[in-house]
């Protein structure tokens, strides 16, 4: 499930930044050929594949890892666990959110 999944997200990413294969490969450092078998779940992607991705354009593993189409359902599970937080928790949160995008920079 979580290669479909992963696969597939890496195929998205890479239409949506509008490169071709050849593009999207060398500027992650595989073959064109490795990432036409990924695409196509032939195979798995390698860790340091999935890293340099992540580098290149600036994501998290978990935007790979992530159902997008339910992205606006984990948006809306969020909010709901938020509005049960308290004032300390929020500031808590914050803080941690601020260190996630820091570290994106």
């Amino acid at each position: 499930m979580y290669k479909k999944l992963l696969c597939n997200n890496i195929r998205k990413l890479r239409e949506k930044v509008n490169l071709t294969q050849d593009e999207f490969s060398e500027k992650i450092g595989i073959s064109t050929e490795a990432l036409r078998n990924i695409e196509h779940l032939k195979s798995s992607p390698r860790t340091t594949t999935i890293d340099n991705i992540c580098k290149a354009f600036h994501i998290s593993p978990l935007v790979l890892l992530l159902d997008n189409e339910n992205k606006e359902d984990l948006n809306n599970l969020i909010i709901q666990k938020l509005k049960i937080c308290d004032k300390n928790d929020k500031k808590l949160i914050n803080g941690f959110i601020d260190v996630l995008l820091t570290n994106k920079e």
